[in-house]
């Protein structure tokens, strides 16, 4: 495992560059080993950026891979801006995966474990021994997730995986993970006819498949009902498995190729790679639409407002970060343009927070 030094901060302004590096995106029809191909997918015309919105990252460095810890210069100096200019945090490893924010912390999943650091980008500390981290879940002081043989779980201040606990080992092919009270659920690729989330207790006990089958690239819980999307790649259904594991009940149909869930205020909200964003009432009502021809959407969140996703193409820094009213009813605003490998997202009450999927990836911000 590397090391990471933080050096201080100054911004410049982003330039295209070419990624020299190999990166994947998980897809539905092999999983999580399979390029995400931007090519099929379409085009995708933003919207203006909002006043002073070009991107801004910062220079950052880090020490060759030693056994030493990780060291912290201090505050990033970062220069004042209009505050619509995005923010390089932190520059991490290798493939920032999933991204998730509390009170006072960003944490980081990436293909070298958990990392977790101040929201100004200081003070970083690795969490997990772990490696491979596919996602994660934050549930109060623990996270949970997954990785490329396993499910496990680590309290949110942990350092170098004091506290970590293994729920599932020996499992290949798990990406999504979702908490709900002490229930987590996960999703198991194993072959296309096969493919199914399975939920266990938080102790360990009770595994049990709760969904199958489906596609679970991602998946959505509330209470202890699931969302997930059915099975095919095309023209998807959107299903609602049961708490009691009983057969998945179709809310939502002709949906196209679904990426990414999120539920809050009971609603299931998700977005495709076509390029929609849409939500369904969790009980019953008709899907409604939120946005179209947004490009290859590859995450999404919700606050009490507004709904956010990045828009992601391998290899180019024509990523946008975007939002629009939860209902929606309205043009979507580009929060950030010009970014590279834009993948994950994540909000707390003042920003956005997003990846870019390469190595020595940064983690950035934007005001809401």
């Amino acid at each position: 495992m590397r090391n990471l030094r933080l050096l201080g901060l100054s911004t410049v302004v982003l330039t295209c560059a070419t990624a020299l590096v190999t990166q994947a995106c998980e897809d539905d029809d092999v999983g999580a080993s399979a390029a995400f191909d931007a090519g099929t997918l379409g085009t995708f015309e933003a919207g203006a950026p909002r006043d002073g919105a070009s991107p801004v990252t910062a220079d950052a460095a880090r020490e060759p891979a030693d056994s030493g810890p990780i060291e912290d210069a201090g505050k990033p100096d970062v220069e004042p801006n209009d505050g619509s200019a995005p923010v390089e945090l932190l520059r991490l490893f290798d493939r920032p995966r999933s991204l998730a924010v509390d009170g006072t912390y960003v944490y980081v999943a990436t293909a070298e474990g958990i990392f977790r650091m101040n929201k100004d980008g200081t003070n970083a500390a690795r969490v997990t021994l772990a490696e491979n981290v596919d996602r994660l879940a934050r549930d109060g002081a623990r996270l949970v997730f997954t990785t490329a043989d396993g499910l496990r779980m680590v309290p949110t201040n942990a350092v170098d995986g004091g506290g970590e606990t293994a729920l599932q080992t020996n499992v290949s092919g798990l990406l999504p993970v979702k908490v709900s009270g002490t229930a987590i659920s996960f999703g198991v690729y194993s072959g296309a006819a096969g493919t199914e989330i399975r939920t266990i207790q938080d102790d360990g006990s009770g595994l049990r498949v709760a969904a199958s089958p489906v596609r679970p690239y991602d998946f959505a819980v509330i209470g202890s009902t699931i969302y997930a999307t059915g099975p095919g790649s095309l023209n998807q259904d959107i299903l609602m498995f049961p708490g009691d594991g009983g057969p998945g009940v179709k809310r939502a149909t002709g949906t196209g190729n679904v990426s990414d869930y999120v539920a809050k205020d009971g609603y299931v909200y998700w977005s495709t790679r076509g390029g929609t964003v849409m939500r369904i009432p969790a009980a019953s009502g008709p899907a409604e639409t939120i946005a179209t021809g947004e490009g290859p959407v590859a995450g999404i969140a919700v606050d009490d407002a507004h709904v956010y996703w990045v828009r992601y193409e391998q290899f180019q820094n024509v990523g946008v970060v975007r939002r629009a009213p939860k209902a929606g009813g309205a043009t979507p605003v580009t929060l950030a343009s010009g970014q590279l490998s834009a993948f994950a997202v994540a909000v707390d009450d003042t920003h956005v927070y997003w990846a870019s999927f390469v190595a020595d990836a940064g983690v950035l911000r934007v005001p809401k």
